[in-house]
C-alpha cells in the first residue's frame, strides 16, 4: 500500500526519490526501502542516539546517516521527495517540540513530496509517550492534506494471538477499536504544486 501511494503521489520510481527517515534508529525502514529499489546514495537518516546511528552506518554504509535533532533538520529546504517518521512524534511529550519537528518536515519536503507518519494514537501502558491523534496530525500540518488510516492490531493482543492463529489476528485487526496505530499520508495541497 505504501509503495503504491508513493508512486501515485511522487510520480517517480522509488530509486529516483530523495528519502529522509526522521528517527531512523538502526536503519530498519531504510534497509527495507533499499530492498524495494531505493537508491542508498539518495537516502538520509537522522536520530538523536549516536549508538543507533553507528549500527545503521554498519548496515547502510552508502546512506547519509547523522546524529541530529528532528527539530533542526540538517537538510536544505525542499530537498526531499519522501520523509518518514515512525513513532517519533509520540515519544515527544512537549507540544511545542512536536510542532517544531512537523514544521521542519514541511520545510524539507518538496511540493510534490510525501510525508508518511506512522504512530500510535493510544498507548495507556507507556507513560513516557503520548499518542498522536488524527486531529493533532491535521493541526501539526495545517497547510497540507492529511489522509489517515488506522492500522496495527493492538500489540499485546497481536503478540498473544498471531503466533497461534494468523487468521484470528487478521480478523481482530479488522475491528477498528482494536487498532492502536495510524498511518498518515501528508502532502501539499494541489494549489501548492508547481505547474507541469
Amino acid at each position: 500500500m505504501l509503495l503504491a501511494k508513493l508512486g501515485a503521489t511522487c510520480e517517480k520510481d522509488l530509486h529516483e526519490l530523495d528519502i529522509l527517515d526522521v528517527g531512523c534508529g538502526s536503519g530498519g525502514d531504510l534497509v527495507r526501502l533499499v530492498g524495494h529499489d531505493a537508491d542508498p546514495a539518495r537516502m538520509h537518516g537522522i536520530d538523536l542516539r549516536a549508538e543507533v546511528i553507528a549500527t545503521a552506518r554498519q548496515r547502510l554504509p552508502s546512506v547519509d546517516l547523522r546524529v541530529a535533532n528532528a527539530a533542526e533538520l540538517p537538510h536544505p529546504d525542499r530537498s526531499m521527495d519522501l520523509i518518514l517518521q515512525s513513532t517519533v512524534l509520540s515519544s515527544i511529550l512537549d507540544a511545542g517540540l512536536r510542532r517544531r519537528i512537523a514544521a521542519e518536515m514541511m520545510r524539507v519536503i518538496r511540493p510534490t513530496g510525501l510525508i508518511v507518519s506512522y504512530d500510535f494514537w493510544i498507548n495507556p501502558l507507556n507513560r513516557d509517550t503520548r499518542g498522536v491523534s488524527r486531529r493533532e496530525l491535521r493541526a501539526l500540518f495545517p497547510s497540507h492534506r492529511v489522509h489517515v488510516r488506522s492500522a496495527t492490531l493492538m500489540p499485546p493482543i497481536a503478540r498473544l494471538v498471531a503466533p497461534r492463529s494468523y487468521p484470528l489476528a487478521a480478523a481482530l485487526q479488522a475491528v477498528p477499536v482494536l487498532r492502536t496505530h495510524i498511518m498518515a499520508f501528508i502532502s501539499a495541497p494541489p494549489g501548492d504544486l508547481p505547474a507541469s
